[in-house]
């Protein structure tokens, strides 16, 4: 029984980097397997590629937790936009709230959100020059709680 699970705990602790490089049924060498979806390993993943055009390292909602739910009998509360370096001249800041914009876009970085319907809201903020959408927030899916009217 010793031996068993101490062959088990071995097993376990094997390196994963037995898996073949590629997803593949056959079992032909790698040069002869053709294109795959895989990127080639030289290239950089697409998300840092579009990073270098983004005007802000970070930019993110605060004030409202992802799948959390929020109170607000009146409907009315406000988020906070944490963004780093701090927000340039021209740029201005704009709400969506479930895909659409909310409001005027403005520069604080504390932003007012009213008169919301209770249920499931999806909300993000973009970074606008002039009309122009320079960057924009990952949506934050949250349900308001509300007193029914």
């Amino acid at each position: 029984m010793r031996i068993a699970a101490l062959w088990l705990l071995w097993i376990t602790l094997l390196p994963a980097d037995a898996a073949p490089d590629h997803p593949t049924d056959d079992h032909r060498p790698s040069s002869d397997r053709g294109s795959s979806d895989w990127p080639p390993s030289n290239r950089a993943p697409v998300a840092c590629q579009t990073s270098q055009r983004q005007a802000y390292q970070r930019l993110q909602l605060n004030g409202v937790q992802e799948q959390g739910a929020l109170r607000a009998n009146n409907g009315s509360f406000s988020v906070r936009v944490d963004l780093h370096p701090p927000l340039q001249p021209p740029h201005r800041l704009r709400l969506l709230l479930d895909g659409e914009p909310h409001g005027a876009p403005g520069r604080g970085p504390q932003l007012h959100l009213s008169n919301l319907d209770r249920g499931l809201h999806r909300l993000a903020v973009q970074v606008l020059e002039g009309e122009q959408i320079l960057q924009q927030s990952p949506e934050i899916s949250f349900f308001l709680l509300r007193a029914h009217r």
